[in-house]
């Protein structure tokens, strides 16, 4: 198992309590890492990213866009952690924004991937910082 497992997964993974190791191992590193990533306490989303995981995260959302599922668990873990200033200015420059506006419109269609990728977006839009992202993105007027 843990040669399956990507390197940012990995040291991530030693935020998250055991069970939600083991439902990793039972779907799939790749699909249950955005599952995973939702269940994180807030105290623990700046290790997460520090970890890579930030990163990690849009890349298993880039690389399985057809999935609602996983665009909808990858919004909602980035709605969480835009409650945090810095954390919400990293999902910018990480090319979160366009990632969450990504998924909508695959998934126009789908209540709980626009459910969560508005809330990301509201919550993003609170931070000075990362509004004028979202203003250029053309996400907000």
């Amino acid at each position: 198992y843990n040669e399956l497992v990507p390197p940012h997964l990995s040291a991530a993974m030693k935020f998250w309590s055991e069970d939600a190791c083991e439902q990793v191992r039972a779907i799939g590193c790749r699909g249950g890492y955005p599952l995973m990533a939702q269940q994180l306490h807030p105290s623990s989303m700046h290790g997460f990213a520090d970890a890579g995981g930030l990163e990690e995260l849009l890349e298993v959302m880039r690389s399985n866009g057809a999935d609602s599922g996983i665009v909808e668990m990858g919004c909602a873990v980035l709605r969480n952690m835009a409650v945090s200033d810095t954390l919400s200015y990293r999902i910018s420059a990480a090319g979160g924004i366009q990632q969450v506006l990504d998924g909508m419109g695959t998934h126009a269609w789908h209540t709980g991937v626009v459910t969560e990728a508005c809330g990301a977006l509201r919550i993003l839009a609170r931070d000075p910082l990362t509004r004028g992202s979202l203003i250029a993105e053309h996400a907000i007027p």
